[in-house]
């Protein structure tokens, strides 16, 4: 089954849930109709001059998208590495604002991706059928993860949806039968009830009487209480201690209590469970922590803190991610060991 055919089946399964989805999905500007080509991306300019991606002929297997294509920044990502099975790494550009209509679909040998800080939106069916894709970081940017956006993405263990996302759309996480974990920081987001956006199998972590905890009453799903929302205690902004979710932290730094953001903290190598060996366990286990539900050792919270701040948030998470994916030099943090 050649990819062209696969492209068009997959529209003609998905026409009624595009239709459906319009008013929950981030759609782009109207695009010009003409199409232009630069190296292997076709693009189209949309009314702001900037490029959405629309095509991509290359058969790369690490690839970094441009920022720009032709002096246009690149803005949107739209129905263009769909099928593109050779790509087994992505980054994506912090000038991307939208990951549009099955921007990724099929892409069944992806195995890691970094969404960029500033994306606002993840589409309809944006990462459907990356049946490889083990991890996937959701920046606090990012407002509406739409329908069947990582449906049957089966190698996915864990997720965490910022406080930022205010809706996960029908069909959502659809078909990810192997995850266990879904964490869901913002206590009002919108959930799609009658079409299960999260699959049954999964625990839904998240705040007593949030809307997600009304969810996996409704639907079955076992549901787990984060007891405290994250704290920033070294915020000198933030003299009372009040709770901060904009970007959640583990502020628990056994070397410093007093001072958790002391720039003398070594950088160290993120083997949170201590195998020796780095993998997306390691950043799920993160994940865990910063939202209260794994406590770790002082040795634990030393390897967690990549970045070497004092704290844990989702920037040490990024930084595992980047890691495995080999986007990033891991042979430069020092062991903890």
């Amino acid at each position: 089954m050649n990819k062209g055919f696969k492209k068009v089946l997959s529209l003609l399964m998905t026409l009624a849930m595009i239709l459906t989805a319009l008013p929950l999905a981030g759609v782009t500007a109207f695009a010009e109709d003409e199409t232009h080509t630069s190296g292997d991306f076709e693009y189209t300019i949309l009314e702001d001059g900037t490029a959405e991606i629309t095509g991509y002929t290359g058969n790369a297997e690490t690839l970094e998208i441009p920022s720009e294509l032709d002096e246009h920044a690149v803005t949107s990502i739209n129905s263009a590495f769909d099928f593109c099975e050779s790509l087994t790494s992505v980054t994506i550009p912090d000038s991307v604002t939208n990951i549009g209509l099955g921007a990724f679909e099929g892409c069944t040998n992806l195995t890691s991706i970094i969404i960029p800080d500033g994306v606002t939106n993840i589409g309809v069916c944006a990462f459907r059928y990356c049946h490889s894709l083990t991890s996937v970081n959701i920046p606090d940017s990012v407002t509406n993860i739409d329908h069947a956006a990582f449906g049957f993405c089966i190698s996915l263990t864990s997720v965490i949806i910022p406080k930022s996302v205010t809706s996960i759309g029908w069909l959502a996480f659809h078909g990810c039968d192997n995850l266990t974990d879904i964490y869901i920081l913002n206590k009002d987001c919108d959930f799609y009830f009658y079409s299960n956006p999260i699959p049954a199998n999964a625990t839904i972590h998240s705040y007593a009487g949030s809307t997600a905890e009304e969810y996996a009453n409704k639907l079955g799903n076992k549901f787990a209480v984060i007891e405290d929302e994250p704290v920033n205690q070294g915020d000198s902004t933030n003299p009372d201690n009040q709770v901060n979710t904009d970007n959640p932290v583990s502020s628990y730094n056994p070397t410093n209590p007093d001072n958790p953001a002391t720039p003398d903290v070594p950088k160290t190598n993120g083997d949170v469970n201590l195998d020796g060996k780095l993998s997306t366990v390691d950043a799920k286990w993160i994940l865990q922590n910063i939202a209260k539900s794994r406590d770790f050792s002082d040795e634990q919270f030393r390897a967690a803190d990549l970045n070497g701040d004092g704290k844990l948030s989702v920037v040490d998470v990024k930084w595992v991610l980047q890691i495995v994916a080999g986007m990033r030099d891991g042979n430069t943090l020092e062991s903890v060991n």
